[in-house]
């Protein structure tokens, strides 16, 4: 019996430092964030610990099954016009990058790619592009497979 890879891909512009306001950057962007936190917020898992940093973040809003270059375009679209702010910001900031996560229950995944345009988009915007890959277990017992 064959599993059916699943493949997914969630996207973010984050900003992330020790005394980052997120409501400084909301004002700034123009643009509200998917999620953000001041350091010190409390983790609403475990309240008793608090946040080590501050975080402000955009996700793309695609469904996490369109492609890589979708929730890219997504994501730059959002900031085109923003590269003075994003720089200005970057002299703050411990971190302003585009987040990538892939995921998939294959141990190779799909390959991934990024068009021409794509990464002249970034470049100009003047920030990283980080890509994780995680590698989902699916439960093989569960779907009849022995191990």
């Amino acid at each position: 019996m064959n599993i059916p890879n699943t493949e997914y891909y969630r996207v973010t512009l984050r900003i992330v430092d020790r005394n980052l306001d997120p409501q400084k950057i909301t004002k700034l962007l123009e643009m509200e964030p998917s999620k953000s936190h001041k350091r010190g917020d409390a983790f609403p898992k475990h309240p008793n610990r608090s946040r080590p940093y501050g975080y402000w973040g955009i996700a793309s809003n695609l469904p996490e099954t369109e492609n890589l270059r979708n929730h890219l375009d997504s994501i730059l679209e959002k900031f085109k016009g923003k590269e003075k702010i994003l720089n200005l910001l970057k002299k703050e900031c411990e971190t302003i990058e585009i987040l990538c996560g892939f995921f998939t229950t294959d141990g190779d995944g799909s390959p991934l790619s990024l068009d021409p345009n794509q990464m002249r988009a970034i470049s100009e915007l003047g920030i990283n592009l980080e890509i994780r890959y995680y590698y989902i277990e699916v439960e093989r017992e569960k779907n009849g497979i022995a191990s």
